[in-house]
């Protein structure tokens, strides 16, 4: 079978979400398949992608429209790719002549918001395909009546939508007012090399941790330096150590100076041993402002350790009040606060918390997540 996968990430050159069409790109190679696979171009290949051409998968890179500059140069580089996207970003698609295509985004509805060259492709192409969601958020405000219609049409001729939590799709169903009968919910692969848990930290001073992106608008991290910044958490003994790149880094290093908690904060960068990072400390954190459901989180409960969490994605599919871990009502410092309080107060239960998490999560995850992915198209596609 010929199986392209595209992605739709175009923010930055890798996240989380991209790691379950990577795989399963991979591992369809590995059956005998032949893949095309269609990125975002950027300033360097990442290694992961250099990783689909080393086994000898063709990988081709599209030209991105978020070009900086005022609206007219916007309009005006935006309509030059528009006149020759068919020979430029998807000619070697239409070449390949894929039996199916699994398109991969961040947020629900990307392919409808800023992917029209896409759609028209899809219809061009006239081939079955399959959409992965991998984020969504708590309200419709990006969509129109307009655009709910035309996600309604287009999710609709997908042979199968994929959602990676139920909260994510139970906002969606909401959204559009549909059941969205075709879709069903997969799981994401993990970057760990063994599924055990850490050894537990015992040194006094606590060590936080928040894991992903360099993103306040996503991943919440302002939110909780303010909480940090007040009186009662200057007094405590802890340090939050924030792992991750972005765009963001200046801004909260300079946000933590403002809060006068820049000598508690430290940013590690990426770090990819994930065991050792756990090793070192006790909770993750994570004020999220929307989520899908983080393999940070689930690393972080395997590893045997619990969490605090803001109630968006499918957090609270996995962490349970008391149980696996703290969850706040909402991505705010009011009721974030509360949380992380609570957890404080708790601390002594850290450990025994962190075992339970792992003893769900162990249960919970897919651990050949592309290898289901893969029988689900193959399955729907025959």
């Amino acid at each position: 079978m010929k199986i392209a996968f595209i992605t739709l990430m175009g923010a930055i050159p890798w996240g989380g979400s991209e790691e379950l069409w990577y795989r399963t790109a991979l591992y369809a190679k590995r059956q005998g398949h032949e893949v095309f696979c269609s990125v975002y171009r950027f300033d360097t290949i990442h290694p992961k992608i250099q990783n689909l051409i080393d086994n000898k998968i063709e990988v081709d890179f599209r030209q991105r429209f978020n070009s900086g500059g005022n609206l007219f140069y916007k309009t005006k580089i935006y309509l030059q790719n528009r006149i020759t996207y068919l020979q430029d970003n998807y000619k070697k698609l239409l070449k390949f002549n894929p039996d199916v295509i699994l398109i991969s985004q961040g947020g629900t509805y990307d392919i409808i918001t800023h992917n029209k060259d896409l759609r028209e492709v899809l219809v061009n192409l006239n081939k079955p395909f399959f959409i992965v969601c991998h984020n969504n958020t708590e309200n419709a405000s990006v969509l129109n009546p307009e655009l709910i219609e035309l996600s309604k049409q287009i999710f609709k001729s997908a042979k199968k939508m994929f959602f990676v939590s139920e909260k994510n799709r139970n906002s969606a169903k909401r959204q559009l007012y549909d059941n969205l009968e075709n879709s069903t919910i997969v799981k994401n692969p993990l970057n760990l090399n063994k599924f055990e848990i850490q050894t537990f930290n015992k040194e006094e001073i606590i060590n936080f941790a928040i894991v992903g992106i360099l993103n306040p608008n996503h991943k919440g991290q302002d939110i909780l330096f303010e909480i940090l910044s007040k009186q009662e958490w200057q007094e405590r003994n802890w340090i939050l150590n924030i792992y991750g790149n972005g765009a963001w880094e200046e801004y909260l290093k300079k946000l933590a100076i403002y809060f006068k908690i820049e000598n508690k904060i430290f940013f590690r960068g990426h770090v990819s041993d994930i065991e050792n990072l756990w090793q070192k400390n006790h909770i993750l954190l994570m004020p999220s402002i929307g989520e899908g459901l983080p393999n940070t989180l689930l690393e972080a409960m395997i590893c045997g350790r619990s969490a605090v969490v803001s109630d968006v994605g499918g957090n609270t599919e996995v962490i349970f009040e008391n149980q696996t871990g703290f969850i706040a009502e909402a991505p705010t410092v009011y009721s974030f606060g509360k949380a992380l309080k609570r957890a404080w107060e708790n601390k002594d239960k850290w450990e025994q918390m962190g075992k339970n998490a792992h003893n769900f999560a162990i249960k919970f995850i897919d651990k050949e997540p592309d290898k289901t992915l893969l029988n689900l198209i193959i399955e729907k596609t025959l």
